[in-house]
């Protein structure tokens, strides 16, 4: 963003909500461009999502949630950015199997679905609340899985002891050490 808005003018706007659950402030970066004699308007945010450097939160309503989903649709499709995947990657099959986000013991589990071993250490898990968790050293091998808890009542390998999941529906993204996008997990 600052290589291509540093020392530009811009315009923010704001939608019902301000501030999302972790207080960060929403805004629409609006960028002035002109053509010909007229200035027109490009919506910064939803370049970012069509060039595969973000993607679609949906855990407060805005008002242009379905164009940045079809937006986000049309990168992932065409492996855009953090959509691509990597050689490395293709060797690898990790999957996030399922996501329990009910009670007070949550979890997600990942599955080698691959023929090799992976060291996940250094791989990220991101919630689309933006809670991020960072794997240590676990070899998970062919055909294994490994659960990461959180919640109040977590037990085994814990992430944290706060809520995580959205019980009404939610998005998690797994990252290699390259940031890599490796899965999508939607419920």
């Amino acid at each position: 963003m600052r290589k291509n808005l540093e020392g530009r003018t811009i315009y923010l706007t704001y939608d019902q909500i301000r501030y999302d659950r972790a207080g960060r402030k929403l805004v629409y970066v609006w960028l002035p461009i002109k053509i010909g004699d007229k200035t027109s308007y490009v919506l910064w945010n939803g370049v970012l999502i069509l060039n595969g450097y973000g993607y679609t939160k949906t855990t407060v309503p805005f008002k242009f949630v379905k164009e940045f989903q079809k937006l986000e649709l049309y990168a992932r499709e065409n492996k855009i950015d953090m959509w691509k995947i990597s050689e490395k990657l293709k060797v690898y099959n990790l999957k996030i199997a399922m996501i329990h986000h009910e009670g007070r013991d949550e979890y997600f589990i990942i599955t080698n679905f691959g023929n090799r071993s992976v060291n996940l250490k250094g791989w990220k898990l991101y919630s689309h609340g933006g809670q991020e968790y960072i794997f240590p050293a676990i070899e998970l091998f062919p055909g294994a899985s490994v659960s990461i808890h959180s919640g109040p009542g977590a037990m085994g390998i814990v992430w944290t002891r706060k809520y995580v999941w959205n019980d009404k529906g939610d998005k998690a993204i797994l990252y290699d050490p390259e940031g890599n996008v490796v899965d999508v997990y939607e419920y």
